[in-house]
């Protein structure tokens, strides 16, 4: 579960604030009554009446321990003095509280509370450890509100590695990504949006219809720079949303001091107000506020299934291991290992190096991107004779020109390799393959794409998250894994074969410790016997062998490994 020096509120717990913006003690209490840490949130409380009025209803009728999420506006409005002893934590957000982050530290530790940061990148997570901070809460960009420009899957590896002090995931986590940050040693997850349309949430029903039909996209990201980003949901009709973008991409003309800046403008209308004058702090994690209160009915009921996920999941990995030599994905590949290379233009158009991937295990494919002619027929040529009877597959566009498609599709019905996967492709394209004997897998960015795509008869799937590299989807990994498995799932229950569906996630996956994460999302799928797998692009340009037999050059691998950000 990931060792920690100090782990005072257990082993896993949840922690349920309201929205940022919207100043209501209701869910959080409710929350707190059925066992989760109570949270809070005061940020962009406008003034101090509700932000006093709320927090001393939340001092008397919440349970347990409870906690208050200040950014450098509220910390001004409450003041540390009037916060009530009830409130044993504090987690410190917004992009102004660094400023006095260990001023602010040393007085809320010296009265007895922990203090947790908001970190929505790693340099932030290393200046809060420094200064002492008792926890970190990896605040990933698909959240709501102020966001950096790393995603959660992203960010909390990166933070699980740098301490073993508690870290708390929060951004695009639902009931199977929540059990996956636990098995990966998160101390956590923060749940606020996924709590929206409980009946404790207060929010106007004219807002609540909206986020009932919420999937995922339409979230956009306004602001200056990475430190100061923020995520807001784009409806039509959405001014200040629109206004909010304008003012980020001018940042660089406008002069200190303007009274038009960004912030000033953000700090008027950052709310749950009118939609064409008020911009709205809702993430991707959003997607999950309409099934959970549908299966689930009030915020009790949402916060037991969270308490529950972690030990379910983990049960299911560890009794069906999915990514480990010899599983059924890899059995059915007739390799060693469920690991497919993914697709590089430019890089994994080598046979020298799918002959290298394959011989250590795993499923090459190249990318046949727009090549054509006598190119295209050496590369394939050449690749079936370096490889001999090893497994490999061919990477296409299904969006390319369609003489260039039919090229290509000419040659690889002639060549007949293994494996292929279509990017931007459709089922039928698909179908066509797999009439010639050759597995094919589509690329599916969205829950709602793949049902479609599972009632025209496709069975084999790559859900690429935008942590990727090259052409991705709207949703992070983890919306889009945590959504698709829930798809899945749907689909066997409603008859489809569950032997016949391979599934392979892309995005974020480098070793162990993302591996792992991703097979613990995947487990109730494994254990009703899907086949499971995981496709690592990125992480080939980090390998010798991806510099000795020429597929990258040596000073772009050196390049890659200064890089930070």
């Amino acid at each position: 579960m990931g060792s920690t020096e100090n782990r005072p509120m257990g082993s896993f717990s949840v922690i349920a604030a309201n929205l940022p913006g919207w100043i209501d003690a209701s869910v959080p209490i409710a929350a707190s009554r059925a066992g989760a840490i109570g949270c809070l949130n005061l940020e962009h409380a406008g003034s101090g009446e509700p932000a006093s009025r709320e927090l001393h209803r939340f001092a008397r009728y919440g349970r347990g321990r409870l906690g208050l999420k200040l950014d450098q506006e509220a910390l001004e409005l409450v003041g540390i003095d009037s916060i009530p002893p009830i409130i044993s934590f504090v987690i410190l957000g917004g992009a102004g509280i660094f400023g006095r982050l260990a001023e602010i530290m040393a007085t809320m530790q010296a009265s007895g509370r922990q203090v947790m940061v908001e970190c929505t990148s790693l340099e932030q997570g290393r200046r809060a450890l420094a200064v002492g901070a008792n926890g970190l809460i990896a605040k990933g960009n698909e959240a709501g509100g102020r966001i950096g420009d790393t995603s959660t899957f992203v960010l909390l590896q990166a933070l699980l590695k740098e301490t073993k002090r508690d870290v708390w995931a929060q951004g695009g986590i639902g009931l199977h990504t929540a059990a996956a940050c636990v098995a990966g040693g998160s101390a956590g997850v923060i749940l606020d949006e996924q709590l929206a349309l409980t009946p404790e949430s207060t929010l106007p029903d004219s807002i609540k219809s909206v986020i009932a039909r919420f999937d995922g996209d339409g979230v956009v990201v306004a602001g200056e720079e990475p430190g100061v980003l923020y995520r807001f949901l784009k409806n039509p009709g959405s001014l200040a949303v629109e206004a909010l973008q304008r003012f980020g991409a001018d940042a660089q003309a406008i002069q200190p001091g303007d009274s038009d800046s960004f912030r000033e403008y953000l700090k008027s209308c950052f709310g749950w107000g009118p939609v064409d004058r008020t911009a709205w702090p809702l993430g991707q994690g959003g997607i999950w506020a309409n099934p959970l209160a549908h299966k689930f009915f009030n915020t009790a009921g949402i916060i037991r299934a969270f308490r529950c996920a972690p030990a379910d999941h983990i049960r299911q990995a560890i009794a069906i291991p999915s990514l480990v030599a010899g599983a059924p994905l890899a059995k059915a590949h007739g390799m060693r290992y469920p690991i497919l290379q993914g697709p590089m233009t430019r890089v994994s158009d080598k046979a020298e190096f799918a002959e290298a991937v394959a011989t250590a295990g795993a499923l090459p494919f190249l990318a046949l991107a727009l090549l054509k002619g006598t190119e295209l027929r050496v590369l394939l040529e050449s690749t079936a004779a370096l490889l001999g009877g090893k497994p490999w597959g061919v990477g296409m566009l299904g969006f390319a020109a369609p003489d260039l498609r039919q090229e290509q599709l000419d040659r690889i019905l002639e060549i007949r390799p293994g494996f292929a996967i279509i990017a931007g492709g459709r089922p039928d394209q698909a179908a066509h393959l797999e009439a010639a004997g050759i597995t094919t897998y589509l690329h599916v960015p969205t829950a709602g794409l793949l049902n479609g795509f599972i009632q025209d008869g496709s069975r084999h799937f790559i859900f690429e998250g935008r942590e990727c590299g090259g052409h991705v989807g709207p949703l992070s990994s983890f919306v889009l894994w945590g959504s698709v498995v829930e798809t899945l799932l749907e689909a066997i229950d409603s008859g489809i074969e569950p032997g016949d569906l391979r599934v392979v996630f892309a995005g974020g996956i480098h070793d162990a410790l993302s591996s792992a994460i991703a097979a613990v999302i995947a487990a109730p799928l494994t254990a009703r016997g899907v086949k499971f797998g995981v496709l690592i692009g990125t992480g080939y340009l980090f390998t010798r062998e991806a510099v000795t037999t020429h597929a990258i050059v040596s000073t772009f691998q050196a390049e890659a490994l200064a890089c930070e950000s």
